[in-house]
């Protein structure tokens, strides 16, 4: 991946290790009138998505940079005419595998946002540039899923259960369960549904290790699977129920003798 510039790699980092306190839960906005400068902001953004040989990237980041600081107590209507914005990011004349930064600022501050940001999030991802060439763009799709989970929008987890259980690149497996840990706060019922469909498949992946057949490549592919997937599953696990266990055969243990009822499931 191509580099980039040092305020907008600590963005990435810090909204992917925890999404700032205002978009843990979506606050409303303070503003009473819309901002003229968020007008003019948004005109120089789109100037410069139009600049040829993608010369205006750099400016285009630093706008997105500048939208994300205001979002807190920006306008409605202004966040609206934001979010249009910055989805024209993946309409356009297509960036390359090796130069993703606008890409990447793009999916993170989305991934800021909200709840109306996930159905942008979960449309990008199998459009071009992402969809056409999957393995070329693995990384932006990993960042993608983690994305669309920050955005609490709960619309999505159909989406993101189903490149979980139903992928077949570990690395989007991992990815998408990581981002379902992003639901914590929701409903016992919304929980529920994900425990329950994680589990089935953790079970078959994990069960699918155990044959004596050490040599058959598909117990092989599913150690390899495994080993993928453990770490973030268990934690997202561990986020919606308040339980700590290492394997699907613990978890399901626990799980059959708690579905029926909140009690035991924390948050």
């Amino acid at each position: 991946m191509s580099s980039m510039r040092p305020l907008h790699a600590l963005l990435i980092t810090s909204c992917l290790l925890a999404a700032p306190a205002w978009a843990q839960k979506e606050a409303a906005s303070t503003k009473k009138s819309r901002d003229p400068k968020i007008a003019e902001q948004l005109k120089d953004f789109k100037a410069a998505l139009a600049e040829k040989k993608f010369l205006g990237d750099d400016r285009a980041i630093g706008i997105i940079d500048t939208l994300l600081e205001a979002w807190p107590e920006m306008h409605p209507k202004d966040r609206k005419d934001s979010l249009k914005a910055i989805e024209k990011v993946f309409k356009g004349k297509k960036r390359k595998p090796g130069t993703p930064a606008l890409y990447q600022a793009a999916v993170v501050a989305l991934g800021s946002m909200g709840p109306d940001s996930g159905k942008i999030l979960a449309k990008i991802y199998d459009r071009p540039p992402f969809g056409n060439k999957p393995r070329d763009w693995i990384s932006m799709r990993e960042l993608v899923l983690e994305s669309a989970g920050r955005s609490k929008d709960e619309k999505q987890i159909k989406f993101l259960l189903d490149e979980a259980t139903r992928g077949y690149e570990d690395r989007i497996k991992a990815a998408a369960g990581k981002a379902l840990g992003q639901f914590a706060e929701s409903d016992f019922k919304v929980r529920k549904e994900i425990v329950s469909k994680l589990l089935v498949d953790y079970g078959r992946i994990e069960g699918d290790t155990k044959s004596n057949q050490f040599n058959d490549p598909q117990v092989i592919t599913r150690k390899r699977t495994l080993g993928a997937i453990a770490d973030p599953w268990n934690r997202t696990l561990s986020r919606l129920t308040g339980q700590q266990f290492r394997t699907s055969e613990e978890w399901y243990a626990w799980y059959n003798k708690h579905k029926n009822s909140k009690k035991g499931w924390g948050g």
